[in-house]
């Protein structure tokens, strides 16, 4: 370092300026240093919202900034004859002030992401609190093979004893009393009358037991079979509530929960590879503006050029959706040929206790925007937030509030009482309108 100027050693900074920005080439400030007609996408267009400034004069700013810090270093050479103005003293202090400011901006974007990311969690879990559980789906269908496995067996009992009576009926058709009971209103023949009854009271007496065990175990049987078939209902019922509430809701949530993690963690990356160049910048304009007769400038150089900027602070914590259910693998409804096979057909119950009729579930809420409205976002000028008009865009689309369930990727909305959000809504009008009328056109 000792055979180097001061100038010389600047540049090299600056080329380790450089070097941090190749990490992510054509994002943010490290790729603006980069290449420095090159605008950033994703941190400038940020600042645009939130500085309120457009998103090339970010980038002009930032690559004059090295330019411009860099050729001072190179003019100050060893220091030896070098006097700053104030004009560059002054120009200095504004990059720093700038740097502090985006800073500051990457903090609070920082803030607001880990928000979204905890909101998308949130909404994930209130997926369990708001729908009908899997579980339920789970025990009821338990309680049904149950009840069905019960049923089978009544059944085999009603035909034992119902089998039993028929052969016991059958072995005495032949010695039928022949006498006639119908002459009970004459008195004239009430002997023979007598008579008649006890033949047929001792040919019915060995009977009526058979006969007995044969009615209670029908009407058991068929007691059962109405207890079972309540219990298919709610069992279809729950898997229809189930698939459509909470298998629904944590399809969307999950998208939604995994496209901002994709989302965060680009903008978490451009932000940790620009605080690090930003942070070379700020050392660069320390040493030259560094006391040189009471500080070892060339000692300032090399750390500028070795030092390591902690950026963890950037760092957003994802957390973890809830355990995915296994009922919601199950992708189709009650009722269809192959959800009857995989519940009903070929189960140890199904000849001697069959289900009754399958009750499908009704059908979804169309895909469509419900109307309504948010008014209290500040930020939108041009109309109410979340119009079925579609004009209002997040996420780099245009969306609108829709009923819960009626679109695929609907999320629901934590402000908004009743209401998801979705862009699919707006491309499904988009495209009923014709493509000189859509949104997306």
């Amino acid at each position: 370092m000792a055979s180097h100027t001061v100038g010389a050693v600047f540049l090299t900074v600056a080329g380790v300026v450089l070097q941090y920005g190749r990490a992510e080439p054509g994002t943010a400030l490290g790729s603006c240093m980069l290449a420095m007609n090159r605008h950033t996408s994703v941190l400038n267009a940020e600042l645009h919202d939130d500085l309120g400034t457009d998103s090339s004069e970010h980038s002009d700013k930032l690559s004059s900034m090295l330019q411009y810090v860099t050729q001072q270093g190179a003019l100050a050479g060893n220091r030896s004859n070098y006097t700053m103005s104030a004009e560059v003293s002054t120009a200095l202090a504004t990059f720093l002030e700038y740097l502090q400011s985006m800073h500051k901006k990457m903090i609070e974007l920082h803030s607001a992401d880990q928000s979204d990311i905890d909101e998308a969690i949130a909404m994930a879990t209130n997926c369990r609190t708001g729908n009908a559980p899997p579980n339920t789906v789970v025990t009821l269908r338990s309680d049904h093979a149950t009840c069905r496995q019960e049923q089978a067996d009544l059944y085999d009992i009603k035909d034992e004893h119902c089998t039993d009576y028929d052969a016991q009926l059958s072995s005495k058709s032949h010695n039928v009393p022949s006498c006639d009971l119908s002459t009970i209103s004459d008195p004239s023949v009430r002997t023979q009358f007598n008579l008649c009854l006890i033949q047929f009271h001792q040919w019915t007496q060995s009977l009526i037991k058979h006969y007995e065990e044969c009615r209670v175990a029908t009407e058991n049987l068929a007691i059962q079979t109405r207890w079972c078939d309540l219990n298919q209902t709610r069992f279809e019922s729950a898997t229809c509530q189930v698939h459509g509430g909470f298998c629904a809701c944590e399809s969307r949530t999950t998208k939604h929960y995994n496209l901002r993690v994709e989302q965060v963690a680009k903008l978490v990356s451009n932000r940790k590879i620009d605080r690090s160049a930003g942070a070379h910048i700020e050392c660069m304009v320390d040493v030259l503006t560094a006391n040189a007769t009471a500080e070892n400038i060339t000692e300032k150089f090399h750390n500028c050029k070795t030092e390591s900027t902690n950026v963890t602070h950037l760092d957003v914590n994802y957390g973890n959706l809830p355990g995915a259910s296994a009922e919601c693998n199950i992708t189709i409804g009650p009722c269809a040929k192959e959800w009857l096979d995989l519940e009903y057909t070929g189960k140890e119950w199904q000849l001697k206790a069959p289900p009754t009729t399958c009750l499908p579930c009704e059908a979804p809420n169309v895909c469509e925007c419900s109307g309504h409205t948010q008014t209290i976002i500040a930020r939108i000028a041009e109309g109410p937030w979340g119009g079925a008009d579609c004009n209002s865009v997040y996420l780099g689309a245009p969306f609108c509030y829709t009923l819960p369930g009626a679109c695929d990727d609907g999320v629901t909305s934590p402000r908004e009482v009743g209401q998801e959000w979705s862009h699919a809504a707006c491309r499904a009008q988009a495209l009923a309108a014709g493509p000189s009328h859509g949104v997306f056109s």
